[in-house]
């Protein structure tokens, strides 16, 4: 948790770089952000007790400004819960040492699709059902279809290591990655190779997948 004082420093800040807008001071925060879908987190918040209690929460539009916004909190030492769709059932949605819920469904666009290659590129916050309705309309499928497509998002599907109903047959969300943009947790905006296979140290797209906004966002 973050003083009252320091509370409205943080909350300035992240303002200057995503405009005040797009920032949610603590009580809202904790009232929009009260839980994931994890059974607990859920009982605690319906209790009165919620374990999810940022002190501010921001939505970014840019890679640019979620890399100013970890420079930011590291030079405040403040914490940060990245936030997709709130459907993870295990609870890493949630801000239980307060700080920062980092809000990245406003990074919600499909950049390109390279019809010769079949691959995309699309941003963390994308509805996994929007974006598969988006690839049907041109008679394409990301084939990666969670039980939660209705709300959880293409990010937070990496950052889960997700599987849907169809994984069976098309693989898991890890098949279908071929190079990630993150950004690091000391503020550098990094994409991994672009290619299937490298030769040279490790492999830091499948690294990422499944760290659950731990190694990077």
């Amino acid at each position: 948790m973050v003083t009252k004082d320091a509370n409205s420093i943080l909350a300035d800040s992240l303002g200057k770089i995503v405009g005040s807008e797009h920032v949610l001071a603590a009580s809202e925060a904790r009232t929009k952000y009260a839980s994931d879908q994890w059974w607990y987190a859920i009982a605690s918040a319906a209790a009165g007790e919620a374990i999810s209690k940022p002190d501010v929460a921001v939505s970014p539009t840019t890679p640019e400004q979620v890399a100013q916004i970890v420079k930011l909190a590291n030079s405040l030492h403040v914490p940060i819960t990245p936030w997709g769709g709130g459907s993870g059932v295990q609870g890493a949605a949630n801000a239980d040492q307060g700080g920062i819920i980092l809000d990245l469904k406003k990074l919600n666009k499909v950049r390109s699709v390279d019809k010769k290659s079949l691959t995309c590129v699309v941003e963390a916050g994308k509805i996994c059902k929007e974006f598969e309705a988006e690839l049907n309309a041109d008679g394409y499928s990301f084939t990666h279809y969670p039980a939660s497509t209705e709300w959880a998002t293409i990010g937070g599907s990496i950052a889960a290591r997700g599987s849907g109903v169809l994984s069976t047959k098309y693989g898991k969300i890890e098949d279908h990655i071929l190079s990630l943009e993150f950004v690091t947790p000391t503020g550098e905006l990094v994409t991994t190779p672009s290619v299937p296979r490298h030769a040279v140290g490790p492999e830091l797209t499948q690294l990422l997948i499944g760290s659950e906004g731990t190694l990077g966002i």
